[in-house]
């Protein structure tokens, strides 16, 4: 017959430190993966929330044209609209370029270009006198339409910028 299996005290403390040794490294293992996944996640989330925030101003300016064009804003209202959103977007454009490096400048030429183009109307005195809505002449709507046209990219191009940074 065979020998009888006998291990020895020092063979038994080896085989439980081993045995040890890895239950806690899989217990690491899961945990370092977990902390990266939740870095990650919330990450993610925080560039989701600026991009929304992004582009929800960019739906705002949308909805403005389009209602100045269909002769549907009041005149003393734009001032305020105009305030109110630049403030909005000067303090989402400043953290994130604070946290993404995008300028936080980027839309103010936009922002300065359609409110020139509002306030130098000839229609809007008259409206302004009148207590009533802006109605803009042919002249000027093409005007406001040239300036969207020429900075509606940015939007686009600050979601790719926060998209594309690699900042944490």
């Amino acid at each position: 017959m065979g020998t009888p299996c006998c291990l020895t005290l020092d063979q038994w403390i080896g085989h439980i430190l081993t045995l040890l040794g890895i239950i806690v490294g899989g217990f690491l293992a899961v945990w370092v993966v977990k902390e990266i996944q939740n870095k990650l996640t919330d990450n993610r989330v925080l560039k989701d929330y600026f991009i929304s925030e992004i582009k929800d101003i960019r739906d705002q300016y949308r909805t403005f044209v389009n209602d100045l064009l269909k002769g549907n804003v009041e005149a003393k209202s734009i001032m305020s609209w105009f305030k109110l959103l630049n403030i909005r977007t000067t303090d989402l454009m400043t953290c994130a370029q604070r946290k993404y490096g995008v300028d936080h400048l980027l839309f103010q030429e936009y922002h300065y270009d359609l409110l020139a183009c509002i306030t130098d109307s000839n229609a809007i005195s008259e409206a302004l006198a009148n207590n009533a809505n802006l109605s803009l002449y042919q002249d000027e709507k093409s005007q406001l339409i040239n300036i969207q046209q020429k900075h509606l990219h940015l939007f686009n191009e600050a979601i790719i910028a926060i998209n594309d940074s690699q900042q944490a």
